[in-house]
C-alpha cells in the first residue's frame, strides 16, 4: 500500500494520501523490530548448525535473550494496535478505499485509464532501477545496494498490484528476472544487517547478561560467517544485475510498459 500510494502519482487528492502514507510508515516502524527478531529466531537452528561445537549449547543464552526481546516487542506492538490512532486509521483507510473511485474523479489523473497509470508508474520505476544499478557497478557501497533493494521492492509491488492488466506469461517473465536480482540484493543486505545485530546483541550479552566466553566466541563465529556470505553475494551482484539489465529483459519491459506512456 505504501508503494502504490507513493509511486502511483496524482490519482488521488494529495491531502488524504499524505496522511495515509504517514500512518503506513508509522505502522511499518512499529512492526519492524518484532519482524527482525521473528526472522532471526526462525532461522536460529540453521545458525546453530553453522557454528556449533557442542550441540548448540553455547548459543542458548543468545536464543533466550532474543526470545525475551521478542516478547517485549510483541507486547509493545499489541499496545500500539490498541491505540485510538490505529483504530482511526483502520476506519479512515477502509472508507478511503471503498469510496476512492468517487474521490479520484477530482484529481489530476483520476479519470485516466488504469493501464496508462500502471504503465507510467512501472516504467518510471524500472528506469530508476537501471540508472542506479549502472552506477553501483562502478561505485559499490552497502548503502547504494540497500537503496537499490528498496527500489526493486517498489517495482515488484507495482508489478504485482497491476498484474491482472497484462498477459500472465509476460508478467511471470518480468517477475522471474526481477526476483533473481532481488534475491541477490536481499542476501547482501540481510547478511550485513544480521552481522550488525549480532555485534549489538553480543555487546549486551557480555556486559549485562553474564554470557559465558563460549557464547561470545560462537557469536563471533556467526558474525564471520555473515561477513563471508555477504562478500560471496557481493561477488554475484554484477552478474545478477547484467542478467536483469540484458537486452532481452529491456525489450520485455519496453513492450509491456512503455508503449502507452505519454
Amino acid at each position: 500500500s505504501r508503494s502504490v500510494l507513493a509511486q502511483v502519482r496524482d490519482v488521488y487528492p494529495k491531502t488524504p494520501i499524505k496522511s495515509f502514507k504517514n500512518s503506513l510508515s508509522w505502522l511499518s516502524k512499529m512492526t519492524s523490530s518484532q519482524r527482525d527478531l521473528d526472522v532471526f529466531l526462525y532461522d536460529f537452528n540453521h545458525y546453530v548448525r553453522l557454528v556449533s561445537h557442542n550441540g548448540g549449547e553455547e548459543l542458548e543464552p543468545l536464543r533466550h535473550f532474543l526470545q525475551r526481546q521478542r516478547t517485549q516487542e510483541h507486547e509493545y506492538l499489541v499496545t500500539t494496535l490498541r491505540t485510538p490512532r490505529f483504530d482511526q486509521f483502520k476506519s479512515d483507510w477502509r472508507m478511503f478505499l471503498e469510496e476512492g473511485q468517487k474521490k479520484s474523479l477530482n484529481s489530476t489523473k483520476g479519470t485516466v485509464p488504469i493501464i496508462d497509470v500502471a504503465n507510467q508508474s512501472i516504467w518510471r520505476n524500472y528506469k530508476k532501477l537501471l540508472r542506479k544499478g549502472n552506477i553501483i557497478k562502478t561505485d559499490y557501497t552497502f548503502n547504494s545496494i540497500h537503496d537499490l533493494r528498496k527500489d526493486g521492492k517498489k517495482l515488484r509491488y507495482l508489478v504485482d498490484t497491476f498484474r491482472t492488466l497484462y498477459p500472465e506469461s509476460d508478467i511471470q517473465a518480468v517477475r522471474k528476472c526481477l526476483k533473481r536480482l532481488q534475491n541477490n540484493l536481499g542476501e547482501i543486505t540481510d547478511m550485513h544487517v544480521q552481522r550488525c545485530m549480532l555485534d549489538k546483541w553480543k555487546t549486551v550479552l557480555a556486559a549485562n547478561e553474564g554470557a559465558p566466553r563460549t557464547t561470545v566466541e560462537a557469536i563471533d563465529d556467526l558474525e564471520n560467517q555473515c561477513t563471508l556470505n555477504e562478500k560471496k553475494a557481493q561477488r554475484k551482484f554484477n552478474r545478477r544485475y547484467q542478467e536483469f539489465a540484458s537486452t532481452f529483459n529491456r525489450h520485455l519491459f519496453e513492450d509491456m510498459f512503455k508503449a502507452t506512456v505519454q
